[in-house]
């Protein structure tokens, strides 16, 4: 962390000071610093999530998942057994383990209905999922006469308690004592209800190319045998499968419960996973990818040990990105501590059994599960110590700052929390315990109640169980929750996240403005002397302010400043007059010191000077930016009057437009009235052709006509019509 800020995290947080010093602008070649860290750590998160994503099988995995569900818990028993839709999880009897083993169990395992021409053998799910090795049956029983008090006399049977490590039974039973007790290793396995051992009665269901026939012979055997008794308590079935064509292992636990109290309580697990690691050009690349972390958990280790070492365990674990740091390197180095345990116990698997034998792979299984959820938990705690790294902007480290604030009242707010909730949850188990599940135990009632906060707690259930309490418990709990608690905690985080604000603005607005005062003072002078020719000119008046700032303040006698010594480097450096020199040193000691010395030490003074360096980055950027303000104000009245131009162009363009318009219009018309004009001399004019043909026509039939007559001379005529005639002759 940067000296300056943690000079500033030892400053009583209720004081004017602690606001100040909080928003303190960090030197350069810190932030540097913090800059080159949080790239380093960046690229280290990436090399992470590539190392623990990749190896993930992903969507296929997931589908082969889904599809072993299907076919070995959601597959419904077949008709002979049962009427009703019943699955996997609707065993309660025992007789109805013996139906689901004949059953889905039995048909999902051993029998290809839809592969028969593909797969000549049985054992392959889903026609592509085979079966490594056999199916194994492991029986945990109590021994007899176990109860903690004795029945009524007039009960003469024998007694079957809760199961324990110290109460598990190891004599042989069955026809000829047929199931011997097996010793295995001391492992335990949490189910529903409790914790088992994995030693118990061994059978193992031959698998692989045994013929199905004999398998349905094996399983009704059991039940024939008494496999299940009273002695019972938990029955395992494990099995392996693996597919091929995605070089995925899935290894699947079924497990039946039997309660005391008569009943079954059946559950599954399955687990997917990549086993045989490093067997593509992939895998290697996560191979490079993991040995350049494992260089990384080196520095890390080396870092954190050094740091643990020279500021001691108690300075050490006060911060919280120590702790984050803590737990990182702890659970990276359990990371690779358990691939090691992985692959260790991967060798020794046996990966070609015989059809009679059966591979435990759930070690194996468990080991690689371990790894994930350790990676799990590592995700949290290397992406949130990202957080640290917003600290270079207060607007991005706003939300830090306010959870950071927050922190002391949520945890006085967790503790009324946990209070008032485990009331209600001894309450709830204490009154539905024995007629809801949610409510059967503690820890199941600590899980709903929390769930009921979130508006998931049933009214109905709660008033089906008891009319009277129930509805009067959900009406309080609800009021406390929603309307009380959740408000109490929006309160705190709002009065966190104002304060975050009132800081900013009293660091602006407090000695802020004497500070501004003087730096800008400072900028002036620095803005008179400079060259507009230099493109460096402001980097050099920084420069040139940075150093008048140290030679004034320069404290060579190692004794400190006081008032006259601080008047007297003010009027130095901003050419000040006395009264008013005097009055801001007076000032500025008044704030900055610390310790009450009315003398300003090394460190006080180092504050000073970060408070006015940034004040002078801030005057010279108010500068710039009233100059730039300037030209843009020049430049908008530049593009006012080119508007105004623009206007004037286009009325004119649209009043032209205007008039073009209306002679277009006119011409319009006057070309409608010419071509109507035209129309009609057309049509008058086809008229006469037509007339005048028409009289050519007439004229030829009167010509005929004519022709037709006799010809008589002329003298032959009376002489009046002698002469018209010889008239027309002449004119013809």
């Amino acid at each position: 962390m940067p000296r300056a800020i943690r000079r500033a995290a030892t400053i009583n947080p209720g004081s004017e000071r602690f606001q100040v010093a909080n928003t303190q602008v960090v030197t350069r070649s810190e932030v540097v610093d913090l800059m080159k860290e949080g790239t380093i750590y960046a690229v280290f998160c990436a090399l992470f999530t590539v190392a623990v994503l990749l190896p993930r099988p992903g969507e296929p995995g997931y589908f082969q998942n889904f599809m072993m569900k299907e076919a070995v818990i959601f597959e419904e028993f077949p008709e002979r057994f049962t009427h009703v839709k019943k699955t996997f999880y609707d065993v309660a009897k025992v007789e109805e383990i013996h139906q689901y083993l004949q059953g889905p169990f039995f048909t999902s395992l051993f029998t290809t209905d839809d592969y028969d021409d593909l797969i000549p053998y049985t054992g392959a799910m889903n026609g592509y999922n085979y079966l490594l090795g056999g199916v194994q049956f492991n029986m945990i029983r109590v021994k007899k006469g176990t109860c903690d008090a004795q029945p009524p006399g007039t009960i003469n049977r024998p007694c079957y308690g809760p199961f324990s490590l110290g109460k598990q039974e190891e004599a042989p039973y069955g026809p000829g004592n047929k199931f011997t007790f097996t010793k295995r290793s001391k492992r335990l396995y949490w189910a529903r209800l409790g914790w088992y051992p994995e030693a118990g009665y061994i059978f193992v269901l031959p698998g692989g190319k045994s013929p199905a026939n004999e398998t349905m012979a094996k399983i009704e055997q059991l039940d024939t045998d008494g496999f299940i008794d009273l002695s019972s308590r938990a029955m395992f079935i494990d099995f392996t499968v693996y597919n091929p064509n995605l070089q995925l292992y899935s290894i699947v636990r079924l497990v039946f419960e039997f309660l005391p109290t008569g009943g079954v309580v059946p559950s599954a697990t399955f687990r997917t996973f990549k086993l045989d690691l490093y067997q593509n050009a992939m895998d290697f690349v996560v191979l490079a990818v993991e040995a350049v972390l494992a260089l990384f958990i080196l520095y890390f280790v080396y870092e954190e040990a050094s740091e643990l070492w020279s500021s001691g365990a108690s300075k050490y674990f006060s911060s919280f990105w120590n702790v984050l740091d803590f737990i990182k390197v702890f659970s990276l180095s359990a990371i690779f501590y358990q691939r090691i345990n992985f692959m260790s116990q991967m060798n020794s698997v046996q990966r070609n059994p015989s059809n009679t034998e059966f591979t435990d792979f759930w070690v194996v299984s468990t080991a690689r599960q371990d790894e994930y959820n350790i990676a799990a938990v590592n995700c949290l705690v290397v992406y949130w110590k990202l957080l640290k790294y917003t600290g270079i902007s207060p607007n991005v480290s706003a939300l830090v700052r306010v959870l950071s604030r927050a922190s002391k009242d949520i945890k006085y707010f967790m503790i009324i929390l946990f209070v008032i909730v485990f009331g209600f949850v001894v309450s709830a188990h204490i009154v539905f315990g024995n007629d809801s599940f949610g409510f059967s135990t503690i820890s199941q009632s600590i899980l709903t109640l929390f769930e009921g906060i979130n508006g998931a707690l049933s009214f109905d259930e709660l008033y089906d169980i008891n009319r009277v309490f129930g509805p009067i418990f959900w009406i309080i709990f609800m009021l406390m929750a929603l309307f009380v608690l959740l408000n109490v905690f929006l309160a705190i985080m709002g009065d966190a996240y104002m304060h975050v604000r009132t800081q900013k603005v009293h660091a602006e607005f407090g000695i802020g403005a004497l500070a501004s005062e003087f730096a800008a003072k400072i900028a002036k002078l620095a803005e008179s002397k400079k060259d507009d020719s230099q493109p460096d000119a402001q980097d050099a008046d920084i420069k040139a302010a940075t150093a008048r700032i140290d030679e004034a303040f320069n404290d060579g006698s190692g004794n400190g400043v006081g008032v006259d010594e601080l008047a007297a480097a003010l009027q130095r450096l901003a050419m000040l007059d006395s009264a008013d020199a005097w009055r801001m040193a007076q000032e500025l000691i008044d704030h900055f010191d610390i310790d009450g010395s009315k003398v300003l030490d090394k460190e006080e003074l180092f504050m000073l000077k970060q408070t006015l360096m940034s004040k002078i980055f801030e005057s010279k950027a108010s500068v710039e930016q009233h100059s730039m303000m300037k030209r843009v104000a020049a430049v908008e009245t530049k593009l006012e009057d080119m508007v105004g131009i623009l206007d004037d162009i286009s009325s004119q363009a649209i009043k032209q437009r205007r008039e073009f318009e209306v002679a277009m219009e006119s011409c319009a018309e006057e070309a409608y009235e010419l071509a109507k004009e035209a129309v009609e001399a057309d049509r008058r004019e086809a008229e006469l052709k037509q007339k005048e043909k028409d009289a050519r026509k007439r004229g030829e039939k009167f010509q005929q006509e004519d022709d037709s007559f006799p010809q008589l001379p002329i003298s032959a005529l009376p002489p009046a019509l002698r002469l018209k005639a010889q008239e027309i002759m002449r004119s013809n």
